[in-house]
C-alpha cells in the first residue's frame, strides 16, 4: 500500500500540518492512499498524544487511514525530511513569530537541503506573506504569533 508521510515536530506543527492538509483540497480529492502522520519524538508525549487526537479527526474528516508514526531523533525537519520521497510536502511551524525560530532555521534546512523549496499552497484560505509562510502576530490578527511554511522536495 502507498502511504503519504506528513512531518510532524510539535503540537504547533500538528495542527499547521492540519491547517494546510484540510485546505488543500475537498474530502471527496484528498487524500486518496493512506496518509502517514511523522511524529520526530518519543511516544507518549504531548506531541504525540496530541498528534493521535489529530489522526483521529482527519480520519473521520477523509474516511481514509491517517497513521502516527513516531520518529524520534534528528531533529523535527531533518528527520521528517529524510522520509519524503520526491514531490513530498512537509510543514514546519512553530508558535513563534521569531525569526530565529522559523525563517533561520527553514533557510539552514534549504542551504543544506537543495532538493527543497518553499512551496505556498494555491488557494490557501487565510493570506499567506510574499514569501509563502503563514504568520499571526498579536498586534496585527489579536491572537499569538504562529508561523508556517510548507516545503516540497523536488
Amino acid at each position: 500500500m502507498m502511504r503519504m508521510r506528513v512531518g510532524v515536530g510539535g503540537f504547533a506543527l500538528a495542527l499547521g500540518a492540519v491547517a494546510f492538509l484540510v485546505a488543500r483540497a475537498p474530502a471527496q480529492d484528498y487524500p486518496q492512499r493512506a496518509v502517514t502522520i511523522i511524529v520526530p519524538y518519543p511516544p507518549g508525549g504531548a506531541t504525540d498524544l496530541m498528534t493521535r487526537i489529530l489522526a483521529e479527526g482527519l480520519r473521520e474528516r477523509f474516511k481514509q487511514s491517517f497513521v502516527v508514526e513516531n520518529r524520534p531523533g534528528a531533529g523535527t525537519l531533518i528527520g521528517a525530511a529524510t522520509l519524503a520521497k520526491s514531490g513530498g510536502r512537509l510543514v514546519y511551524a512553530t508558535c513563534s513569530p521569531e525569526p530565529e525560530e522559523n525563517e533561520a532555521v527553514v533557510a539552514a534546512f534549504l542551504a543544506a537541503h537543495p532538493a527543497w523549496r518553499v512551496d505556498p499552497p494555491v488557494g490557501f484560505p487565510l493570506p499567506l506573506d510574499a514569501d509563502g509562510y503563514l504568520r499571526t502576530r498579536p498586534d496585527r490578527h489579536g491572537i499569538d504569533g504562529f508561523t508556517a511554511v510548507r516545503l516540497r522536495r523536488a
